[in-house]
């Protein structure tokens, strides 16, 4: 599930590149904002139960001071498994709009654009190059 969404955002990144509808430096302004809209993983966590509060906030306090991932702390730290964030990550992605829904609530993409963008990414799955495989991902 997890990377059928990553695959998604990337085909949708392409396709409007692609298509003129967006810039790269638009593209790039406009992601920031997308991932804002997921809840914070460290959420995810405590809603799992995985993490205490005490601990989302010892991770919190170290990534303050560091360029590490929240993720990162909280498997090194041994409050949580590899698999955990995994999880978590996975149900981060389900939890806020895909790529297309976003560039066109923040108004880079008309409705209309994002169709015609969403036809477009449907088309280069039948292109070999590129293929988004089905399966398990890593």
């Amino acid at each position: 599930m997890f990377k059928r969404d990553l695959d998604d955002s990337l085909l949708t990144a392409v396709a409007a590149l692609s298509m003129g509808l967006l810039t790269l430096e638009s593209l790039e302004a406009a992601i920031p904002a997308w991932r804002r809209r997921r809840t914070p993983i460290g959420q995810v966590l405590l809603q799992q139960r995985k993490l205490t509060m005490s601990q989302v906030f010892a991770v919190l306090q170290e990534q303050a001071t560091s360029e590490r991932l929240f993720g990162e702390i909280a498997v090194d730290r041994g409050f949580v498994r590899k698999r955990d964030v995994q999880e978590a990550l996975e149900s981060q992605v389900d939890d806020g709009p895909c790529l297309l829904d976003a560039l066109v609530e923040d108004g880079h993409l008309t409705r209309e654009q994002a169709a015609r963008v969403r036809n477009r990414a449907r088309e280069l799955t039948r292109n070999p190059l590129f293929a988004v495989h089905s399966g398990s991902g890593s």
